[in-house]
């Protein structure tokens, strides 16, 4: 854009005069400036604004990167702007209107770099915008005087008509003769005030407009040569060669050569590091708040008749949840965070791993060898959980240290060997289940599910598949010994290593399963969306195994497939159809979009479309959808204390829902109140009950991962404070639906409108708003929770006889929107 450009790190080795505006926002470390009245430092996030033909000389300590902003004299002209005074190290009493700048300088670079043409009103929209800042707050009086030298302002304007002529034939006796000097005096007083002679700035400032040019433009050399003023094209090029060191017509040709092979666009092309982030966090805090400034498509158009029946709503998101290791469930705040959600979102039952585990202090022996069972902290669990009249589903391990020689694969702190001694780990299960058996009735128990350890660590290479399927079989036959016909999901399986190494182990222990009457209740499956043909399989163990001191990154890459869970889902089911098995049901024991402890996304509101599109796009495969993990506390991997470190849970460790948690509970909304579905598609879905006397209308907007910006390292605590989170999604735009409902009761109802978007219903974004404070206390904590709940709007709407009711909205990137109608 002509109105306003964008430079970074710019060179400092002459003076700084130009004939624009400028705004020099410090990204990195310090930079020192002097102007002719003062001399200050800014530091990162600082920024100061120069008047045209301000002298000003920058200088950067080692490391500090910086952007200036130039906007163009015919801009300032129509927005009336005259001299300012602006600087956010000088006038911090002015905090709130110079963060307004930020973000709209944030809006602005965003979009100039993304897509100028596009986006053109827009931008010049913030521009406008961030000029009035500047005129309301920051101009000067004319009444103001800064007391400049008659020398000075004789050069000011000299240097403006330089700027406004330097295109055409100029001589130190034409500018002379323009404030009434002799040449000698002017170029004295040139000199003196701006440390560089007349003609070379002269030259500094053609060659400068020409560099511009040649990066920017397809002009000839020529062309630009006349037009920077220069007398023929070899004057230009002998200049040009003795500044930068290269001839114009190679220096576009490398410019060109190093920009070409790039497969990023817009921002991405300039964000190879961090530091942009800077300033482009306040565009975050902008566009959270005026999404429909941000690109949109023609409106999704959907036209429904309420007497339809697509068929019976079954939704499978809330019929279990994870909660991880087992002894996790022996504090306060994951108990909290258990009874909240079982009474908001509705879990029916939960599943744990590691109830066998060392952590427990289960199993011990005495020093014959001889084995014996402590139940005090497994009861202390199990109590809690029966008390809230849940169905619970155990996994059978870990292994006890006790019984495995294997020490070498651990999974946090557990082993996760098979046991060495069959005979012991008899008497563990037994025991284990008798213990159960009398204290909670063999009725309850029965009703209760279990899985043996996950079959998942075969594709991972711990053991050997003939290992496990002997162990297998062992546990299953005194399960059915202790149970007879009990629950028995097995053996979790990995789908998405299935989708690489192919379904043969599915096969062969189906066959073994067979032969031995062995077969589970239902095939437990996980999947945490990933592509594990990009890494090494022992790459994505040794990051998965890593201390905490050792900060991971993602252990697989994300797969590009939007719906890969359903896909691979369908793969699984087309599979055990083909292979006779088309009666044995899929519980999927645990599921995430990542695999990664400390993918910054997973707080953000992308989780929360996220949840309700694979809930709704899987729920026709599956009997079960157990989301891995309700809270972050069941990690135990939590790399620092930032309270939103991109753990996969839908509540924080201090237990305050994400965005996802609420997206959880409109599933639920939904579910309660729409027996059948009257129109389902991209993004929406439809539903009435069964009298026709409600209806729901669940809309989602969902945006996958950008894989060019997508963080695939861990980052220091700061930069996860700092950076703009949803950088790493596909920026989309907002989404707008147009509905028309017919053949409706006609009536009074009540329309409810509930939302999940970085305003409302995102604890994330309300804490980046306070600041990203540590949370350490309980009012703060109180605070966050409270401000952060869902956004909510009623209204009363009259149904004519006509039965027809039109209906418009427009969703955020990531939003999730709930709208009931209920006759009265």
């Amino acid at each position: 854009m002509d109105e306003i450009r964008f430079e970074f790190d710019c060179d400092t080795s002459v003076p700084h005069f130009h004939g624009e505006l400028e705004i020099l926002y410090v990204l990195t470390g310090r930079c020192a400036v002097m102007t002719a009245k003062n001399n200050y430092l800014l530091s990162s996030e600082d920024f100061a604004v120069y008047n045209p033909y301000e002298h000003h000389e920058i200088y950067r300590e080692a490391g500090a990167h910086t952007v200036s902003a130039y906007i163009s004299l015919p801009i300032l002209q129509q927005a009336n702007l005259g001299r300012v005074k602006c600087c956010s190290k000088l006038q911090p009493d002015q905090a709130d209107y110079l963060s307004m700048i930020r973000m709209n300088l944030a809006v602005v670079f965003k979009e100039v770099t993304d897509s100028p043409d596009l986006r053109r009103l827009q931008i010049l929209s913030h521009l406008f915008g961030l000029l009035a800042i500047l005129k309301s707050q920051f101009e000067l009086p004319e009444s103001y005087e800064l007391h400049p030298t008659q020398e000075i302002e004789r050069i000011q304007k000299v240097l403006i008509y330089i700027g406004q002529h330097f295109s055409e034939e100029l001589s130190l006796q034409t500018v002379s003769d323009l404030v009434h000097l002799s040449k000698s005096q002017l170029s004295r007083d040139f000199h003196k005030i701006l440390r560089i002679s007349f003609s070379d700035y002269l030259r500094q400032l053609r060659l400068n407009k020409a560099e511009y040019l040649l990066r920017t433009k397809r002009q000839s050399v020529t062309d630009i040569a006349l037009e920077c003023g220069f007398s023929n094209t070899n004057t230009f090029i002998l200049n040009f060669r003795q500044q930068y060191h290269i001839t114009p017509g190679n220096y576009r040709r490398c410019y060109e050569k190093q920009a070409s092979p790039q497969p990023q666009e817009g921002i991405a092309a300039i964000s190879g590091t961090l530091s942009y982030m800077n300033l482009l966090k306040y565009a975050a805090k902008e566009e959270a708040v005026l999404p429909l400034n941000k690109r949109s498509t023609l409106p999704t158009r959907i036209e429904i008749d309420t007497r339809e029946n697509l068929g019976e709503l079954q939704l499978h998101h809330n019929d279990t949840t994870s909660l991880g290791w087992a002894e996790q469930l022996l504090h306060e705040e994951v108990r909290d965070a258990v009874r909240d959600s079982v009474k908001t979102i509705g879990f029916q039952s939960v599943l744990f791993f590691g109830i066998f585990d060392d952590s427990l202090d289960f199993y011990h022996e005495d020093q014959n060898g001889e084995p014996w069972l402590s139940f005090t902290y497994i009861d202390l669990i199990l109590d809690f959980l029966v008390d809230l009249n849940i169905t619970l589903q155990i996994q059978l391990g870990y292994t006890p240290k006790l019984l495995t020689k294997d020490r070498q694969h651990v999974f946090g702190n557990s082993c996760i060997g098979l046991p060495d001694n069959l005979e012991k780990w008899k008497f563990l299960v037994s025991g284990f289940l008798e213990h159960l058996v009398y204290r909670y009735g063999i009725e309850l128990v029965s009703l209760w599910s279990f899985t043996p350890e996950q079959l998942l660590f075969v594709q991972y290479g711990v053991f050997s598949l003939e290992d496990y399927l002997y162990y297998y079989e062992t546990t299953w036959k005194i399960l059915q010994k202790q149970l007879p016909g009990v629950m028995w999901k097995a053996p979790v399986f990995d789908i998405d290593f299935l989708s690489v190494d192919g379904f043969d182990i599915l096969y062969r222990f189906l066959d073994y399963c067979r032969q031995k009457s062995c077969l589970p209740t239902q095939l437990s499956v996980q999947s945490f969306c990933m592509d594990h043909a990009k890494y090494d399989r022992a790459v994505t163990e040794n990051r998965i195994q890593a201390k905490m001191d050792q900060q991971p990154g993602e252990p697989a890459p994300i797969s590009a497939d939007e719906s890969v869970l359903q896909h691979r889902l369908q793969k699984l089911r087309s599979c055990l159809d083909e292979y006779g098995y088309s009666d044995l049901p899929i519980s999927v024991f645990g599921w995430n979009t990542t695999l990664w402890q400390n993918d910054l996304g997973n707080d953000t509101c992308f989780k929360a479309a996220a949840v309700v599109k694979h809930c709704l796009e899987s729920r026709n495969l599956v009997t079960a959808m157990a989301m891995a993990h309700l809270t972050d506390n069941s990690e135990r991997r939590v790399m620092n204390s930032n309270p939103y470190h991109g753990g996969y849970g839908i509540l924080n460790y201090y237990g305050i829902p994400k965005a996802a948690y609420y997206a959880m509970m409109f599933l639920t909304l939904l579910k309660n109140h729409g027996d059948i579905i009257l129109a389902e598609g991209d993004g929406y879905i439809v539903t009435r009950s069964g009298e026709g006397r409600k209806l729901q209308i669940l809309l989602y907007h969902y945006c996958h991962y950008d894989e060019q910006n997508h963080l695939t390292e861990w980052i220091p605590l700061e930069e996860q404070r700092t950076i703009d989170r949803y950088m790493g999604f596909v920026q989309k735009g907002t989404r707008s639906f147009a509905i028309h409902l017919q053949n409706m009761i006609p009536g009074n109802y009540l329309k409810r409108s509930f939302s999940v978007n970085r305003e409302h219903g995102s604890s994330y974004d309300q804490w980046m708003t306070m600041g990203a404070p540590d949370l350490q206390n309980r009012t703060q904590k109180l605070y966050l929770t409270k401000i952060s709940t869902y956004g909510a709007l009623y209204e009363n709407v009259l149904i004519g006889k006509s039965g027809s009711f039109n209906l418009s909205t427009v969703l955020d990137e990531h939003e999730v929107r709930l709208i009931l109608l209920e006759k009265r």
